[in-house]
């Protein structure tokens, strides 16, 4: 609601109605709106103003909880993409940029994807998460030496540790 009224009143003293039309509230942009005053003689008087409505509200931004996606050891990182959502009091579409992009590649390590709402009138909020990617034996068993590929190593590994007492080497978690 606004108000185009700045202390209309009767000279004479007497009660004062005031009436706007259009009434609010008003919507975003710039609303021509008449104001009419009228004592308790009947008597008016009307003048015309600007209702100026600004978004000043930046938009309410969502990303998603840290995530940690696990990648052979051969593997130097992952593909990953995510979801981002965003919403706006006022009407309008909101953009949304992340840096890295969703569907992206995330090298090994700890990844910052920070993320950018933007609306019609330029108002911005942030948000950001973390993409951890390891590099991580999966199939411990077939691939004994943890080098991300089953082969005549991980025999070898396997025939020392059964008939030759040889210790078998650490869990792997991260790439040799």
């Amino acid at each position: 609601d606004g108000s185009v009224d700045a202390g209309s009143y009767d000279p004479d003293g007497g009660p004062v109605t005031l009436s706007q039309t259009p009434v609010g509230p008003y919507p975003l942009g710039t609303t021509p709106v008449t104001l009419v005053v009228t004592d308790n003689q009947g008597d008016s008087d009307t003048c015309q103003a600007n209702v100026i409505v600004e978004d000043q509200m930046p938009p309410a931004i969502v990303c998603p909880d840290d995530m940690t996606m696990n990648v052979p050891p051969v593997y130097s990182g992952a593909v990953v993409a995510f979801e981002v959502t965003a919403t706006d009091e006022c009407p309008g579409t909101v953009t949304i940029v992340s840096n890295p992009p969703s569907g992206g590649f995330f090298p090994i390590g700890a990844n910052e994807v920070i993320c950018t709402a933007t609306d019609v009138a330029g108002n911005t909020s942030q948000c950001s998460f973390i993409i951890t990617v390891e590099a991580v034996c999966f199939d411990r068993y077939a691939d004994v030496n943890c080098d991300g590929f089953t082969d005549a190593r991980d025999l070898s590994t396997i025939i020392d540790i059964i008939y030759f007492g040889a210790s078998p080497p650490p869990p792997c978690t991260t790439a040799p």
